[in-house]
């Protein structure tokens, strides 16, 4: 004698007076064997990033640029690249001349107003003056600044 299937249960409903379940119920696959419904999985998600000021651009000298090193006359000490090709100086026995700062070694304020002394990396040394409303255009870490000859004590335009 072969035995018939036992009925299926009914499932029981629930009354609309109670709350909807808290978590979303996913679809068991097709070829799942019919079970308790599986819970989905909850959804995550990240943090919106705070928003942030972008970090200064390391200074990295362009095609002509010319890293250097300026000592102020209040003891400070700044690094970047010159956004210069030449400086434009007074020579009292050469007159005005236009000094490429490729070939510049080191320059030097005069002390109590006397000129200035260049060097150049051939070996060359000249006295000048600067114009008097001369400024050198910095690129630093810190962003551009624009720094008045008359602060400063020396330059160091090392070769490279």
């Amino acid at each position: 004698p072969s035995e018939e299937p036992a009925p299926a249960e009914p499932v029981a409903e629930a009354p609309a007076d109670e709350p909807a379940p808290a978590e979303p119920v996913a679809e068991a696959p097709a070829d799942a064997p019919a079970t308790e419904p599986v819970p989905a999985e909850p959804v995550v998600e990240a943090p919106a990033a705070a928003p942030s000021e972008p970090e200064p651009a390391p200074v990295v000298p362009g095609p002509s640029d010319f890293f250097v090193v300026v000592f102020l006359t209040d003891g400070s000490r700044l690094e970047g690249a010159l956004r210069l090709e030449s400086l434009s100086v007074e020579s009292e026995a050469l007159g005005r001349l236009s000094l490429p700062v490729s070939s510049l070694s080191r320059a030097e304020a005069g002390e109590d107003g006397a000129p200035w002394r260049m060097e150049t990396h051939a070996g060359d040394e000249l006295r000048v003056r600067p114009a008097a409303d001369a400024k050198l255009p910095l690129s630093t870490d810190f962003g551009e600044i624009s720094v008045p000859m008359s602060a400063v004590k020396a330059i160091e335009f090392p070769k490279g």
